[in-house]
């Protein structure tokens, strides 16, 4: 066998291994989900992955703004690229820090809309043992991805919201 012969079979073996690791890596599909109607007075766009912590802090939104004139779509962060971020008083994107950078769409997401529209996304990063980056003009936050922690992560968030969408807080 030559050298070449050699490194394409080992090339070959590798990307295999690559593509089962990323596929079993990969969170499955979020169905998209409404609640509330297109007319109400504010409107949350929700873009994450499943995980028991995500949908915990999912749940916890979702509950303050119950009986509350408020639109609410959660969808993937594959289905990020989709919206418009204009359609919207308030983003909230729950996305996970992997291979040392965030989400590709949520990259694409955030490459594509202005400083103005900047002001109303609020991120949370989760991330295992390295550091998220910095995001200019983003209000970001970051966590751990620990189920007893997602209270208190869930009461920031809903803050935010709050204050984009002038209201008073919530009582906690």
């Amino acid at each position: 066998m030559t050298i070449h012969r050699i490194t394409r079979i080992s090339l070959s073996i590798l990307t295999i291994f690559w593509g089962t690791f990323m596929i079993g890596c990969s969170s499955p599909l979020l169905k998209t989900k409404i609640f509330g109607t297109l007319t109400s007075q504010q409107r949350l766009l929700i873009a994450t992955k499943p995980s028991d912590f995500k949908n915990a802090i999912v749940h916890d939104i979702q509950w303050a703004f119950e009986g509350k004139d408020c639109y609410i779509k959660v969808i993937d962060l594959s289905e990020l690229e989709n919206e418009a971020p204009e359609d919207y008083h308030a983003v909230v994107i729950l996305n996970e820090y992997k291979l040392f950078r965030l989400d590709s769409n949520v990259n694409q997401f955030l490459g594509k809309i202005d400083d103005q529209q900047k002001k109303k996304i609020i991120i949370l990063t989760t991330s295992g043992t390295s550091t998220p980056p910095d995001i200019p003009d983003i209000d970001a936050l970051t966590s751990a991805s620990v189920a007893d922690q997602s209270d208190a992560v869930s009461e920031k968030i809903i803050k935010k919201v709050f204050n984009l969408f002038q209201l008073d807080s919530p009582e906690t």
